[in-house]
């Protein structure tokens, strides 16, 4: 991978870092990240969990100026984050 190819997903890495290193109740950090087609995904059994809070407010604030949208998922898919397509 080269560092051109990478640049466009560099935003999921620093998401999913930050996401990595976010707090959580008894430091169990129940969430799984996902990524493909430019989504990034938080996957937890309880969507609606301070945990899962935590989670989406560190993946926000490491796509800093990274033009993208939220849509809530379904059963255990919390969110996804999409990043727009000329971002």
């Amino acid at each position: 991978l080269s560092l051109h190819d990478a640049l466009p997903i560099l935003w999921a890495y620093q998401a999913a870092e930050a996401v990595r290193r976010a707090p959580s109740a008894v430091n169990l950090q129940p969430w799984t990240l996902s990524y493909g087609q430019r989504t990034l995904r938080l996957l937890g059994r309880k969507p609606d969990s301070l945990d899962m809070g935590i989670a989406l407010l560190h993946m926000l604030a490491a796509v800093g100026d990274t033009r993208y949208h939220w849509e809530w998922g379904q059963e255990k898919c919390v969110a996804h984050l999409i990043v727009e397509e000329n971002a």
